[in-house]
């Protein structure tokens, strides 16, 4: 008789836990730190309706799956662009981010990367290359786009562009050395000194990145529930790429020069 007394005693406890955890769940949903939560994301979305309509660019706050909004715009000589933001809530280890696309210059296959020095080396010095002409591969018998990346990292180069500080901190890699142009200042500037974010990813600089690839333009910050400030300099950083991709394209031969060719880390 007292067992069982003890066992009732122990699961009424345990009931009685569970249920102060859900009121407690609830109450700080409503009037601790999920309200303050809610009402920030309130004003952010106010202010990437305001700021987005001051510039000129279309809002739309369509929820799509892990897309919780879309903000589109045009450069000045009319080529468009896209930012999503990114919740990846799908995913086990979900990393947010805000991506910008462009197509740019249409499908000219792999051009150039920008990554950060570290993480890039680091893929250097582990054997990213043998897995990538290796194992790729085989998968790029059936797979267009893996057979693409993978000739684009055996065949790039790391080429001289941007300033000794850029350099220490980001890797720029190319197909022709065109490409060595790339970067100016502003665009340094856009890419190293970012306001304030809450980072998505182990180190700040590997937040950033940016590609020319097949599908276009792709700049990607790894970033969670960003102010508009972050989303404006993304833009910024995004549509002087395609000016300078653009101008670049624009500038030299349809038969492009190209490296002698080095593999990436040589």
């Amino acid at each position: 008789m007292r067992n069982n007394l003890t066992v009732y005693l122990i699961v009424a406890a345990v009931a009685v836990f569970f249920i102060g955890l859900i009121i407690y769940g609830r109450w700080w949903e409503q009037h601790g730190g999920g309200k303050s939560r809610r009402e920030k994301e309130i004003r952010r979305k106010e202010e990437r309706v305001a700021g987005s309509r001051a510039r000129g660019w279309n809002y739309d706050c369509t929820i799509d799956g892990n897309i919780h909004y879309r903000i589109a715009g045009e450069v000045p000589g009319g080529q468009p662009w896209t930012i999503h933001y990114d919740t990846d809530q799908s995913s086990s280890s979900s990393t947010p981010k805000l991506i910008f696309t462009a197509s740019t210059l249409g499908d000219v296959g792999y051009q150039w990367i920008i990554h950060d020095k570290k993480t890039f080396d680091i893929a250097q010095k582990t054997g990213v290359r043998m897995i990538v002409g290796g194992l790729s591969k085989l998968v790029g018998a059936f797979s267009d786009s893996t057979k693409v990346k993978r000739d684009f990292y055996l065949n790039a180069v790391i080429i001289a562009s941007g300033s000794a500080e850029f350099r220490k901190r980001f890797v720029v890699a190319a197909m022709e050395p065109r490409w060595s142009s790339l970067l100016d200042r502003e665009i340094e500037g856009l890419i190293l000194n970012w306001p304030d974010f809450k980072q998505t990813m182990s180190a700040r600089d590997n937040c950033c990145s940016a590609e020319l690839a097949p599908h276009g333009l792709r700049v990607t910050l790894y970033c969670d529930a960003p102010e508009f400030a972050v989303i404006e300099q993304l833009a910024k950083l995004g549509q002087r790429l395609m000016e300078e991709s653009i101008r670049i394209n624009s500038a030299t031969s349809t038969e492009p020069t190209v490296f002698n060719r080095k593999l990436i880390g040589d």
